[in-house]
């Protein structure tokens, strides 16, 4: 498991979705929102996504669609002999509440099943409780901000694929932007 951490721009959603295309595992990307604010919601999101065969209902208790979620991802690996990667990005837009039950349960119940965890926030899991970061075991990878000279890289490389004559932009211009955009080091501005 692995907490992938880091401003804005930086890289986290690409890297990750990258490594995802390039494992010889089966990955499943959920980006959460401010609705995802409980754990019945967070876990019918997750059913949904993954169009698994169990009730998303209001009257389904949500421990035991839990329940039939690691039934499914244990019978799942056993037979495929291949594990699930669930990427849970924007993890800080939703209270930690709402993914705990599944964060403690999940890994105590299969080995079939191991999470990347993306965040702006480096102490994203510090409100878990400890046996549940214990069972975890998620391994940091904080991405730094871009310098100047990557985000010059960045810019031109773009300007390459995206401009039908690259040299309307000159290189002077690129550096400019890439100056202004390092007192926050995102590749997105």
């Amino acid at each position: 498991n692995m907490l992938v951490t880091g401003a804005v721009g930086v890289g986290k959603t690409l890297l990750t979705k990258f490594a995802c295309s390039n494992l010889p595992t089966n990955s499943v990307y959920v980006r959460l929102t401010e609705n995802d604010n409980t754990f019945p919601k967070f876990l019918s999101k997750l059913i949904a996504i993954m169009s698994l065969p169990i009730p998303i209902s209001p009257y389904f208790p949500s421990n035991l669609a839990l329940m039939k979620f690691e039934q499914y991802i244990n019978e799942n690996g056993k037979m495929k002999n291949t594990s699930l990667l669930i990427v849970l990005d924007d993890f800080d837009k939703v209270p930690i509440k709402a993914v705990q039950p599944f964060l403690h349960s999940v890994p105590r119940s299969t080995n079939w099943c191991n999470f990347l965890i993306i965040s702006r926030n480096p102490a994203a899991l510090e409100p878990l409780p400890s046996d549940t970061k214990s069972t975890l075991r998620c391994r940091e990878l904080p991405l730094k901000p871009y310098d100047q000279e990557t985000l010059f890289k960045i810019l031109k490389q773009r300007a390459e694929l995206a401009l039908p004559n690259p040299s309307y932009v000159s290189d002077e211009l690129l550096q400019k932007i890439a100056e202004e955009s390092t007192f926050n080091g995102s590749a997105r501005e």
